[in-house]
């Protein structure tokens, strides 16, 4: 897959009423998806020749029609790929146009992200989009939460972390999966030299589960003095 089809693919994406709806319900404030360049993947009308992605989805993406899309960037803003889940049943893909995504940490996050942490803000590390909604609104407005996609950290998300200086939170799920990878995440951290810590929370798996349970005032309350 060219850069030049995954740009104009991403731009012929746009959130429908139905999707801000699923997202607002799903703890994303208007500012954060918008800012995530969300929207709903449309047919593109160039076809793509990337075998991989044609075996996947088809040659103009058929088979991600209708999927509520987000955009992947780099931490320069350019965009790498997408993740696309369905609204209506539990399904998530991924795609990564390759080389770059190698060369690259891949974040879910805003585009203003970089920016915060360049200027001293912290850094929440969640497991997915949809913990890391909730976990802006219990975070100061200068902190950056950024989605690591899986509980685990690459050498290259550390080494991002590590050039920007940053104080590291990481609140991944509370299951066997989340506590393994939460101690990982702080052994490589610390042996980079960054400061980190481990956030406890209570009312459910994830921030996700948190909002969804009992919305913002339970998000409140699982994350209050953390």
């Amino acid at each position: 897959m060219t850069m030049t089809w995954i740009e104009e693919a991403l731009d012929t994406i746009s959130l429908t009423e139905e999707a801000e709806g699923y997202l607002l319900g799903r703890g994303a404030k208007t500012a954060s998806y918008e800012n995530m360049g969300e929207g709903v993947w449309t047919r593109c009308p160039t076809p793509n020749t990337d075998p991989d992605f044609v075996d996947r989805y088809g040659s103009h993406g058929e088979s991600l029609e209708g999927l509520l899309v987000c955009p992947l960037y780099t931490p320069r803003g350019e965009p790498v790929g997408f993740e696309a889940k369905s609204m209506s049943r539990k399904y998530l893909t991924r795609y990564l146009v390759r080389p770059k995504a190698d060369w690259n940490p891949i974040w879910v996050t805003g585009t203003d992200t970089a920016k915060k942490l360049w200027a001293g803000g912290e850094a929440w590390i969640v497991e997915g989009r949809f913990d890391l909604y909730p976990m802006e609104w219990v975070v100061p407005e200068t902190d950056a939460v950024l989605a690591s996609v899986r509980a685990s950290l690459t050498r290259k998300h550390i080494e991002y972390l590590r050039r920007l200086g940053v104080f590291v939170n990481v609140v991944y799920d509370n299951d066997e999966t989340g506590r393994v990878g939460t101690d990982k995440a702080l052994h490589w951290l610390r042996r980079a030299g960054i400061s980190c810590r481990k956030v406890a929370y209570t009312g459910g798996k994830d921030p996700g589960e948190i909002w969804d349970r009992a919305g913002l005032d339970g998000l409140k309350h699982a994350f209050r003095g953390r």
